[in-house]
């Protein structure tokens, strides 16, 4: 009995250590992301890494107002929670340093999520603590360190926080698994995972193809029929999820309140299904013309190989060759995650597709350390067959520092310089530009989303006394924007409103020209034809 004791209290204190190693290991690697991330971000507005975006979320965050379709509440009211905790920077700095924040705590996720598995895997669960953790810190650094997520996390976009709730799902998901193989059992967690997966729709809807796979493998890994029917009905889960889908209410309680950037209206059922269908955006699904999808899927493999090279790519192939032995139905469930949001970012016809992929780049990640956790397993089997039956450590650290080098490190070399946003200031000196030129009184047609979305922070939160009113072209073919703009602006608006599209531009126009300066911002072939045109700086003067 006492020595049992003794073992037991051993036990607990190895339990002890490792768990403080690995959770130093993880804030580490999420550290050192986060820094790579701070270093390289926007200080401001950016047009970069396609974050033209940017501008529109943030007047909608921080006017309390209603977004581009599918409206991201869960964003919205996580940057505006996350501005009240940085008492610097102008609001456009701390949509960057969100982002940034946000991209760091998913690699904190990636490298639990990693070492978890190794301690799953058969191959690899000998393995010592310390060639365990290596393989989760290469992985985590290597995620952390690949081009998709690293330009998403230097900006103002939704991308990070998707990372962010892609792996920390992924976690979840793995470790009611491993309590499952090792008898345990704890609802609670799968009760959060729910609520996790509700706010994460709320954030980005394609995160529903990539956790229905997950999902149901989660409801199908216990033997007993009896076990999956009862899990089936804890009816907690559900109502979890419905609770997290709940921050969907956001969008009909800011749209009450009439703010200054509405899209939809979606205080109604109809304003609320054009917002979170995205209707205006269904012309780009599956839009890609057959011609073009080879070209698609060849650019495909070239993406997947700059976020990784070719040797974390043979990593990840490895590592599924690991898991598949270990479960079969977790490597099923994960490629037909990464199967449906593949066919849906490259049939989706915009530049931004592709940014979709972060999610399946992180599961590649996750794969690619349990890989190295199997080259590491085969190395020390190899030296063992051969007489070396110690296996120094430093010898398991030469190889994961020649794998960081090869990975994480040479994305880092490779774009740097493209990803350095730091010093990037062309967005922000085109909407003080504009302002300074336009002057005080003045109404500016805007064209395209850098333009429009750029000025209109500029316009709401920038510097709202500037008196400039921005009109968004293409916004004008719904009738909810044009009574917004009458109601913001009934001096420069008619009270009439045209039926048709270009009439609706005409009347704007005449209504305010002769009486105040009447600008085009962005494209101005609309124009040309009815209006001299005088280019003055970044934008042209509409003249009689």
């Amino acid at each position: 009995m006492r020595v049992s004791g003794v073992d037991g209290k051993l036990r607990w204190l190895g339990d002890v250590v490792e768990r403080r190693n690995v959770e130093l290991g993880a804030l580490l690697a999420g550290v050192l992301s986060f820094a790579l991330y701070v270093l390289t971000m926007s200080r401001g507005l950016t047009w970069r890494n396609l974050g033209a975006d940017g501008g529109d979320l943030l007047t909608a965050a921080f006017t309390w107002g209603i977004p581009h379709p599918s409206g991201y509440p869960t964003y919205l009211l996580g940057l505006r929670a996350f501005s009240g905790l940085v008492p610097f920077g102008d609001e456009a700095f701390v949509g960057s340093l969100f982002s940034a924040a946000l991209g760091g705590a998913a690699i904190v996720f990636v490298f639990l999520a990693t070492y978890r598995l190794t301690g799953l895997v058969e191959s690899t669960r000998h393995l010592t603590i310390f060639a365990r953790w290596l393989s989760a810190f290469v992985a985590a650094l290597a995620v952390g360190a690949s081009r998709e997520l690293w330009s998403q996390a230097t900006i103002t976009e939704v991308y990070a926080l998707n990372g962010l709730i892609v792996a920390a799902l992924l976690f979840g998901v793995i470790t009611m698994y491993g309590d499952q193989l090792e008898g345990r059992e704890r609802p609670k967690l799968r009760i959060g995972l729910a609520l996790l997966l509700g706010l994460g729709l709320g954030n980005h809807l394609t995160l529903a193809m990539l956790a229905l796979p997950l999902v149901v493998w989660s409801y199908t890994w216990h033997p007993d029929r009896e076990d999956r029917v009862r899990l089936l009905r804890d009816w907690r889960v559900p109502v979890m999820f419905i609770a997290g889908l709940s921050v969907y209410l956001y969008a009909p309680l800011a749209s009450s309140a009439s703010p200054l950037l509405n899209w939809g209206h979606p205080e109604n059922a109809n304003g609320f299904w054009w917002m979170l269908s995205g209707s205006i955006y269904q012309q780009y699904q599956f839009g890609i013309e057959d011609s073009q999808i080879l070209v698609r899927f060849t650019d495909l493999a070239d993406l997947t190989m700059a976020q990784f090279a070719f040797g974390g790519v043979v990593l990840a192939i490895a590592g599924a060759s690991f898991l598949f032995e270990m479960s079969r139905g977790f490597v099923i469930a994960s490629a037909v995650s990464s199967v449906l949001v593949i066919i849906y970012a490259v049939g989706y016809d915009t530049l931004d597709s592709f940014l979709y992929l972060i999610p399946v780049f992180v599961l590649i990640g996750v794969f690619g350390g349990v890989g190295l956790a199997g080259l590491f397993s085969t190395v020390q089997r190899v030296a063992a067959v051969r007489g070396l039956m110690k296996w120094p450590r430093w010898r398991d650290g030469l190889i994961a520092v020649a794998v960081l080098a090869a990975i994480p490190g040479f994305s880092i070399f490779a774009n740097y310089d493209d990803l350095n946003l730091s010093d990037d200031r062309e967005a922000q000196e085109f909407v003080k530009s504009v302002f300074l030129t336009a002057g005080p009184g003045s109404v500016i047609l805007a064209n395209g989303s850098g333009p429009i979305f750029s000025l209109w922070y500029q316009s709401y939160v920038g510097d709202p006394d500037a008196d400039v009113l921005i009109i968004s072209v293409p916004h004008l073919q719904f009738d909810w924007y044009w009574d917004d703009m009458r109601s913001q602006a009934p001096d420069r608006i008619p009270e009439n409103r045209p039926e048709r599209f270009f009439d609706r531009n005409t009347a704007i126009i005449d209504y305010n020209l002769g009486s105040r300066a009447v600008w085009v911002a962005g494209e101005t072939k609309l124009y040309e034809s009815s209006y001299e045109l005088e280019e003055r700086g970044p934008i042209h003067r509409l003249l009689p």
